[in-house]
């Protein structure tokens, strides 16, 4: 005898599609956060490879770190304040050779708001610079910056940032023309002078550049 075998009724199709909903409701943010999370890490890697290239870079120049404010020669080859940077002829390239580490993956195709000398073939999508270099830390000999571990050596800006000063040109100014961003999550990434990175909350940063930059 064989049985008559019958498809799914209505209800029992309505039932499991609700589930699979629920579970993609779930799962979604899970699955963003943690991709979020990878790319976060993957900056921290950036700073962290930077660091260590001003360090060297120091090494090589009689204690001296390397130029912050935005020059054709300073640390990333940054021409001038909302002019295009060429990182092939910063200071720290002979140490990094590596144009995708100065760039954060959140930045990839994304807009650098007040760049405005652009190369022809180029558009503010292709801007190659997420960080910015402590200008207390720009040229000064690396025996004289103490506190390493609480001092901060590169940050990340917001890119599509609508005021002047708040970019990614190469150098942070604290205090009245900078201020630390709020890129991933409810902060940013930042390197300090010891070479370890790590996130930190804007409200927390806030406080720190004015009183332990």
């Amino acid at each position: 005898m064989h049985r008559k075998s019958h498809g799914f009724t209505l209800i029992e199709l309505l039932v499991v599609i609700a589930i699979i909903a629920i579970l993609a409701a779930v799962l979604f943010p899970v699955f963003t956060s943690a991709k979020q999370r990878v790319k976060m890490t993957k900056c921290m890697n950036n700073m962290k490879q930077l660091a260590n290239a001003a360090r060297m870079y120091a090494d090589d120049h009689q204690g001296i770190m390397p130029y912050d404010w935005p020059d054709a020669r300073n640390w990333c080859g940054c021409e001038a304040a909302s002019a295009w940077v060429y990182p092939q002829q910063g200071q720290l390239w002979p140490y990094t050779k590596n144009m995708s580490i100065y760039i954060c993956p959140l930045d990839i195709g994304k807009p650098a708001l007040n760049i405005t000398t652009i190369p022809a073939g180029k558009t503010q999508k292709d801007y190659p610079l997420s960080y910015s270099m402590n200008h207390s830390a720009g040229s000064k000999n690396i025996d004289t910056l103490t506190r390493p571990t609480k001092r901060m050596l590169f940050i990340q800006e917001n890119r599509n940032s609508d005021k002047y000063f708040n970019q990614n040109d190469g150098t942070f100014v604290t205090g009245e023309q900078d201020v630390p961003g709020y890129v991933h999550y409810d902060g940013t990434v930042l390197a300090y002078m010891d070479g370890h990175a790590a996130w930190r909350c804007r409200s927390d940063l806030l406080y720190e550049c004015k009183h332990n930059w």
